[in-house]
């Protein structure tokens, strides 16, 4: 098993889970369309809400470990994008003259939600924890 600095806390596992699904999230979304038809302003909704829905649902308690929640979710849009631009350049190297912008757009987009969504996990997680039997 995979130690963490604190006890009880969430493993490495753990946060390649939230990077695995916001990826794939991030995917579904980007890499059915066109390169041509692709305008990343219209994919903030879905990669916002997204990363906003995994980050709140896997959430940790604590402060730390709920950032660093939000944070692997984020990681995942981008992750997706980097990946698309792997496999259109492998087909057209001229295809992504600008990917370092859509990447950083990507975590700019999914950076804030994603830190949003593990905050309101954490704060539903304890105020039903705490609720008197």
């Amino acid at each position: 098993m995979i130690k963490t600095s604190k006890p009880g806390g969430p493993s490495l596992r753990w946060y390649g889970l939230r990077i695995v699904l916001a990826t794939i999230a991030g995917g579904i979304v980007y890499w059915p369309l066109d390169y041509n038809q692709i305008k990343i302003g219209s994919l903030a909704w879905p990669w916002g809400l997204a990363t906003f829905i995994i980050a709140a649902i896997l959430s940790e308690r604590d402060l730390q470990p709920t950032l660093l929640s939000g944070a692997a979710c984020a990681f995942g849009v981008p992750l997706a994008v980097i990946l698309r631009v792997i496999v259109d350049v492998s087909g057209d190297p001229t295809s992504h003259n600008l990917w370092p912008f859509e990447v950083v757009l990507a975590a700019m987009i999914s950076l804030p939600s994603g830190v949003l969504g593990a905050i309101l996990g954490r704060l539903v997680r304890r105020a039903f924890s705490n609720r008197p039997q």
